[in-house]
């Protein structure tokens, strides 16, 4: 839990000149167990208030990037 607490820590120091990405994985065998769900939700209450998150999908980045980088190259 520690680990995921520290990164978006680092990330927001590393994205000062531009964005980072922080993709948490979750396999269902390890993150399943009963006992797990509180860390995972603690875990996950930390990053979302965190100053600065963008909670999104994958597909709201490429929208973005297409938006602010692409179209300005073009």
């Amino acid at each position: 839990m520690q680990i995921v607490k520290d990164q978006p820590e680092q990330l927001h120091a590393d994205s000062a000149g531009s964005g980072r990405v922080m993709s948490l994985v979750l396999h269902p065998f390890v993150i399943n167990q009963p006992f797990r769900h509180k860390y995972l939700d603690q875990a996950l209450e930390h990053i979302a208030n965190h100053p600065g998150v963008w909670l999104t999908t994958s597909d709201e980045i490429a929208e973005h990037y297409t938006r602010t980088v692409l179209r300005k190259e073009a």
